[in-house]
């Protein structure tokens, strides 16, 4: 064996000392392959490799944590079914309620599809009838028109009479203001025609006592007395007339100016605002009369209005707050009246049906409380309203969901949520319900508070 040979097998050595096990190293011995050989030279000792500081085995730490959660994870999904009411199956439901059609005809606009949130008095779908009897609402509606035609003919003679009225009462006042006037003027001829006659009546009287003074004295003769006479006679009866006529137009001026006249005819003018007077009252209760006809047509008119658009179409509401659930047709399709349309899961009867082993029947009660962990990680809270056994064909038609239940040990339980939560959009959702004492204790607080924390 060569020297190179010697110094490769003593590498070899050197390489299996180099890997100690456990920190320790071993003395292996060389194996010579070179069978009669001569003895190489001796290679100089190497050194041990010192031993390397130990590491704190930190993964291991982690595995045996990772491994005692998983058995908790499995001890708390295992055991606490089986010792705390916890459901095996919950959904969130609600009450259904109907919307029927109204008439018979075609399904119109749809304006809400399955799913979306609809508040009371929303408008859901119109159902459009082109058989409508129209014929009553033809009848209507030419009354009507004739009603008003008769209204706009009185409402106008009544316009025209009271405008001609006020004319006539306008000419008849300018006819008594230019009588009174004209009549002033003539009652001032008369009282100067009546004064004049009262001074020759005066100087009739005064020239007859001169002739009688002279008749008496026999100065005078006979005849010249008489004709005296017979002037005073004249001057007396002029003066007479003259104050007669100043009397009679005193009397009439004074009627003119009270709006009357003396002895006289009125003016046609006055006659047709009396006449006019008398008319128009029956000219206004006969424009009354025909307004409350009118009024009474336009209500009727409208009742059949109101009958026809039903008939023809009808628009449908939503009947309560909610979430549109099932929808029974699709537009343009036939419908009969009252044919169900639409459903919609009542947001104000929101609950949660749930099932759970007859086991714990025992333990729940109505009014037992109850966490509700829904499947997005919310919690919530509420109480059992009522708890039913009556196995797998229990099922409600008025529910949004039916929970089937085909194991007969399980129970139903009903659960309602506390005041206030009246979210729509919760219908539907699946849940997992622990469910304890209405009062509940320490421990079972302890559970609703790792329950609502990390579910079961």
């Amino acid at each position: 064996m060569s020297i190179e040979n010697g110094r490769k097998a003593d590498g070899a050595a050197q390489t299996v000392h180099d890997f100690p096990m456990n920190n320790t190293p071993l003395d292996l011995p060389v194996i010579d392959h070179t069978a009669g050989a001569k003895p190489a030279a001796a290679a100089p000792a190497v050194a041990p490799p010192k031993p390397k500081a130990s590491r704190l085995p930190v993964w291991r730490f982690v595995r045996r944590g990772v491994g005692a959660a998983l058995v908790v994870a499995a001890l708390w999904w295992l055991v606490v079914p089986l010792l705390f009411p916890v459901t095996s199956q919950a959904v969130v439901n609600a009450r259904m309620v109907q919307v029927r059609a109204p008439i018979d005809g075609a399904a119109g606009d749809i304006f809400h599809d399955i799913g979306d949130v609809v508040q009371a008095g929303d408008p859901l779908l119109k159902v459009v009838s082109s058989r409508a009897d129209t014929s009553h609402l033809a009848e209507l509606t030419a009354r009507r028109s004739m009603l008003a035609a008769q209204r706009e003919r009185v409402a106008s003679d009544l316009e025209t009479a009271t405008r001609t009225r006020e004319e006539c009462r306008a000419a008849t006042r300018r006819f008594y203001k230019e009588l009174v006037s004209s009549l002033k003027d003539s009652l001032a001829e008369a009282e100067a025609r009546a004064e004049a006659a009262r001074l020759g009546t005066e100087a009739a009287h005064v020239r007859t006592a001169r002739a009688v003074r002279l008749a008496v004295q026999q100065v005078g003769a006979d005849s010249d007395l008489d004709a005296v006479r017979a002037d005073e006679s004249v001057a007396v009866k002029q003066y007479q007339q003259v104050e007669a006529a100043r009397a009679k137009l005193e009397k009439e001026l004074h009627a003119a100016e009270q709006g009357f006249l003396f002895q006289r005819d009125a003016p046609s003018f006055e006659q047709r605002a009396d006449d006019l007077d008398a008319k128009i009252p029956q000219m206004q209760a006969e424009l009354k009369e025909t307004e409350d006809k009118l009024a009474a047509a336009d209500k009727e008119l409208q009742d059949e209005q109101r009958r026809v658009d039903r008939l023809s179409e009808a628009a449908v509401a939503s009947p309560v707050s909610g979430a549109v659930w099932k929808r029974n047709g699709e537009p343009g399709q036939a419908v009969k009246q009252q044919e169900n349309l639409l459903e919609i899961a009542d947001r104000d009867t929101i609950f949660v049906e749930a099932l759970l082993p007859q086991s714990h029947l025992n333990t729940i009660a109505a009014g037992c409380r109850a966490v509700v962990r829904l499947t997005d990680g919310r919690v919530l809270n509420g109480h059992v309203r009522a708890v039913r056994t009556l196995g797998g064909s229990d099922t409600e038609a008025s529910f949004a969901i039916n929970l089937p239940c085909p194991d007969v040990k399980e129970v139903r339980v009903l659960i309602d949520f506390d005041p206030g939560i009246r979210d729509a959009a919760l219908i539907g959702r699946h849940a997992r319900v622990l469910i304890v004492d209405e009062h509940p204790g320490p421990c079972q607080q302890v559970m609703m508070w790792l329950f609502g924390w990390v579910g079961v």
